[in-house]
């Protein structure tokens, strides 16, 4: 297993034929919902990458995740990006909702070191690797703990 980057195109590939047409339409009518996505993913990977530095994992370079969460990442994205648009409800599936839970879930254990990633290709330690500030759901109050402990000895 290795780190990688995630493009938009994983995540639209997980659209039905009938679905890509009806995102196709409709990204022909709002041009937003095309950019959209990669925002969405972006942040969406900073997320996963910020519960990974929490769990007290290294990171690899700026972007990439390791592929046993790459399908956690894609989850979350897509859902995050479906509930963005309200003319996108008929997509908003209870397996989908549920996928992208799951995958939060994960990555909270992770965030709580329950979970250990995969090792970084470059040997990076969480420690000396910046980090963006992890979204909600993240394991933030275990990061203030530790550094609680940290700064109080």
């Amino acid at each position: 297993m290795s780190w990688s980057i995630i493009q938009s195109s994983e995540v639209l590939a997980q659209f039905t034929p009938a679905e890509q047409a009806v995102l196709n339409n409709m990204q022909a009518i709002n041009l937003t919902a095309t950019t959209a996505v990669d925002g969405i993913l972006a942040g969406a990977v900073a997320t996963a990458r910020g519960c990974i530095a929490a769990g007290g994992n290294p990171l690899d370079l700026a972007g990439t995740i390791p592929d046993q969460i790459r399908q956690d990442v894609i989850s979350i994205a897509r859902w995050r990006w479906l509930t963005s648009f309200p003319q996108l409800k008929a997509l908003q599936t209870k397996d989908r909702a549920e996928a992208a839970k799951d995958g939060q879930a994960r990555l909270d254990n992770i965030a709580a070191g329950k979970i250990k990633v995969e090792t970084a290709a470059n040997g990076g330690d969480a420690s000396t690797i910046p980090t963006q500030s992890p979204a909600f759901g993240c394991g933030a109050r275990q990061r203030r703990d530790r550094r609680e402990q940290e700064l109080n000895g």
